[in-house]
């Protein structure tokens, strides 16, 4: 892969660790108890932030991206 595409892809991979893994399990369990409308809005975006993560890596992965990352544009 391009080099430009491989950090890409690290980055989502690691940003959507971030949120699968610490972010979305700490917001629903502070959901469950005692939780703030600020509680409620920061768990839609980081959903919102993995689904897009998780598409745009999709997207990485098919090459569908691929002319961001030339100079053919």
């Amino acid at each position: 892969l391009h080099l430009s595409i491989r950090r890409q892809r690290q980055m989502c991979i690691r940003d959507s660790a971030w949120a699968v893994d610490r972010e979305i399990p700490k917001l629903t369990e502070r959901l469950a108890g005692d939780a703030t409308v600020a509680d409620a809005v920061k768990l839609q975006q980081w959903t919102t932030w993995r689904d897009f993560v998780e598409h745009a890596m999709a997207e990485l992965e098919d090459g569908t991206l691929d002319h961001w990352f030339t100079s053919e544009r």
